[in-house]
């Protein structure tokens, strides 16, 4: 019987991770850079970095996922890190917010296209009692 019900499921989330086209390749701001594969086979892979004076300060890596639960952002800041999860609140086919209320910060991730054909990042959520939102705006780069 499970089985019946995740084959029904499935299909229709795989639906909703394809609207995540708007993310694929490359993007670039403010000394920061992400790479994002296709979605392909029910996940999505992506990387980031970001340098300040000549030096990388941080790492990420990123998977998109569908799960039982429905698509899942897995956040790792340093290879082989704790992984984080941010489950998909919202997705269209130009936005899609994730939230984890439990997190200390951010607790919401979200990616929006915009009309000229840049991408903006913003991470949001209460930190030390006080609601905060940090936005990045990227535009398309080369992968190389």
């Amino acid at each position: 019987m499970r089985m019946c019900v995740l084959l029904f499921v499935l299909p229709l989330m795989a639906g909703e991770l394809d609207k995540l086209s708007f993310l694929k390749g490359c993007w670039a701001g403010a000394g920061s850079f992400e790479m994002w594969m296709k979605p392909e086979a029910g996940s999505m892979l992506g990387v980031g970095r970001t340098i300040r004076n000549g030096k990388v300060v941080n790492t990420e890596f990123f998977s998109i996922a569908e799960a039982a639960e429905g698509v899942v952002l897995n956040v790792q800041l340093k290879l082989g890190g704790t992984v984080t999860p941010f489950r998909a609140k919202e997705i269209t086919t130009s936005l899609v917010m994730f939230e984890n209320p439990e997190h200390d910060f951010p607790q919401r991730i979200i990616y929006r296209a915009q009309s000229d054909g840049s991408l903006l990042g913003r991470i949001e959520g209460k930190s030390q009692g006080k609601e905060r939102a940090f936005d990045y705006p990227m535009t398309r780069a080369k992968c190389d």
